[in-house]
């Protein structure tokens, strides 16, 4: 008894224990694996956060979640770098308002966007999409500010612009899009509040050709995502008029001189986003386009030029990328 109670001692017996904490959590209903890593996942934020953030505790791991370069801080005010923006600086006339992206283009975030996007790892479509929430936060509450601000200076111009569709007064219309704000700034706002915010959200094409090679298109799934989410109208305004190598091998010259010719619209939807001539026209449009990577800007300023010429209206067009390189 005595040599069965020595062979059992406190090394045996820990290992007993920590085996069965293990299994324990193998077991749980609510164990689950890193969306990008495969280990198990464990809640990395403490208190009262963003609905986004408890969502990314279900797909990542620490390790992995303080991986991701959050883009917060924002150096250039039009095409949100850290770091001031040369390429803003020579090219201030462009067709778009602004553009967000939720993280920095670092190494582990090019290693992410590679498996989904080359490798076709699609299952982290959902996580990237995700990701896409603070940079929406930010632009959303940037377009409220201004809104605001365009209206204390020129009320009878914004009166229809910031009217809901729902026939609501102007003075009660302003006061409910000044609690959306706030809502907005706490990260705490409703599908509805998002989705009067914007009439049309939509993304950068891709190529018949390259669509065949990798299966989807990234960005449109970002797109889907975010309108799933908010239950914003998606729109396929654009389409590529023709295959190109891959923007990545191009240079910083080719990128500028390429883009201008290679977006069209696609009429139908044109036609039923501003109304499709059953309707008056509404004076002004807020469309928000969606992409990967924002790099030099000229694949956006390509699309939003293409979109507003189209328009029988005015639009402002705000870009929101996953990464800013």
């Amino acid at each position: 008894m005595e040599r069965v109670e020595e062979m059992m001692g406190i090394p045996v017996i820990s290992s007993v224990r920590d085996f069965s904490n293990r299994a324990l959590q193998w077991l749980s209903p609510q164990a689950a694996s890193c969306s990008v890593c495969g280990g198990l996942l464990r809640g990395a934020y403490v208190g009262e956060v963003p609905s986004f953030a408890r969502e990314l505790e279900r797909m990542l791991c620490g390790s992995c979640l303080q991986a991701i370069p959050w883009l917060n801080r924002i150096a250039c005010r039009y095409c949100g770098r850290g770091i001031p923006c040369p390429d803003c600086i020579q090219h201030d006339e462009r067709s778009f308002r602004l553009n967000r992206s939720a993280v920095q283009y670092s190494s582990a975030m090019r290693e992410w966007l590679a498996r989904y996007k080359y490798r076709g790892d699609e299952a982290l479509a959902p996580l990237l999409a995700a990701m896409l929430e603070p940079p929406f936060h930010a632009i959303s509450q940037q377009v409220m500010r201004q809104a605001e601000v365009s209206s204390e200076h020129d009320p009878g111009r914004n009166r229809e612009k910031l009217q809901f569709t729902n026939g609501t007064s102007f003075r009660s219309c302003l006061l409910d899009k000044c609690v959306t704000l706030v809502r907005f700034m706490k990260g705490h706002h409703s599908k509805r509040e998002a989705s009067h915010l914007w009439d049309a959200i939509t993304y950068v094409p891709i190529s018949r050709e390259r669509a065949e090679e990798r299966g989807f298109n990234q960005a449109r799934q970002l797109a889907e995502g975010l309108s799933d989410r908010h239950e914003l109208p998606l729109f396929h305004l654009l389409r590529r008029t023709r295959h190109t190598k891959k923007m990545s091998f191009k240079t910083r010259a080719e990128r500028l001189r390429d883009a201008h010719t290679l977006f069209a619209v696609n009429e139908r939807q044109i036609q039923l986003l501003a109304g499709s001539g059953q309707s008056p026209a509404p004076s002004e449009l807020r469309i928000l386009l969606i992409d990967d990577i924002y790099t030099t800007g000229s694949t956006a300023s390509a699309c939003a030029a293409a979109i507003k010429k189209a328009l029988p209206c005015p639009a402002d067009i705000y870009i929101l990328t996953w990464a800013r390189s």
